[in-house]
């Protein structure tokens, strides 16, 4: 009766959920099989269900970003964060447990008729630490060569995030002004971008023109910051 329940809250939230998980294209999927998230202060709930109810759970709370689910217990921990540093030892080896987090849309088919002519798609990740954000854009518009060669070459590019990393010079543009990381990327097509540095809890960022992948550069730790460069695969 409770799965019940939790599947009708759901429902009304908008979303369409199917027995594997996927919703209107986005899905949580296992980000680390036989192990669990213990960052202490995380778990907003603890209870046993099954594990898409569990999924369907942290959909209707504003303040779940992940969950851990225990197959043969039926355990279900709701978190309010999600693993993202390869540096965090909170993420234990636990057999019969597996950590959760989001999935985010596949681009649409027709992707790139969402850019300016000379513009290439390139859907950027969200924060994985935060709510993900349906309402906002997702992508960047790139008209940077490299990114343009990739695409040519059949290539998807998109950009994903090094956390707690700078990636300092490198013909920066759009020189930190204050703004989301979401509303910098809307600059992209005009400074010619393939990547971005924001800093973690301030809206302030600054576009790259080059990349550790263009320019042979390296990165540089630092606990504050957010960086976003471009792959195509």
């Amino acid at each position: 009766m409770k799965s019940i329940r939790l599947l009708a809250l759901f429902l009304a939230s908008g979303f369409l959920f199917s027995i594997r998980g996927e919703i209107t294209g986005a899905m949580w999927k296992v980000k680390m099989k036989d192990y669990r998230y213990t960052l202490p202060g995380s778990v907003l709930v603890s209870l046993k269900i099954s594990r898409i109810a569990c999924g369907m759970l942290c959909h209707t709370r504003r303040d779940c970003i992940s969950f851990n689910h225990n197959k043969a217990s039926t355990e279900c921990e709701i978190l309010n964060t999600a693993f993202h540093k390869p540096s965090d030892t909170t993420l234990i080896a636990a057999p019969g447990w597996n950590y959760y987090n989001f999935s985010p849309p596949r681009p649409p088919k027709n992707a790139s008729n969402y850019c300016p002519t000379g513009g290439i798609y390139v859907q950027y990740e969200q924060p994985v630490y935060k709510r993900y954000n349906f309402s906002i854009d997702g992508f960047a518009c790139s008209p940077h060569p490299w990114v343009k060669d990739r695409h040519n070459e059949g290539k998807t590019c998109k950009m994903v995030i090094m956390y707690d990393t700078d990636f300092a010079g490198q013909d920066t543009a759009y020189y930190g002004r204050p703004g989301t990381y979401y509303e910098a990327f809307r600059q992209c097509m005009a400074y010619n971008c393939i990547g971005m540095i924001c800093r973690k809890y301030l809206d302030i960022c600054w576009l790259k023109l080059n990349s550790q992948l263009t320019s042979g550069s390296i990165t540089g730790d630092s606990v504050d910051l957010l960086y976003w460069y471009t792959v195509c695969e």
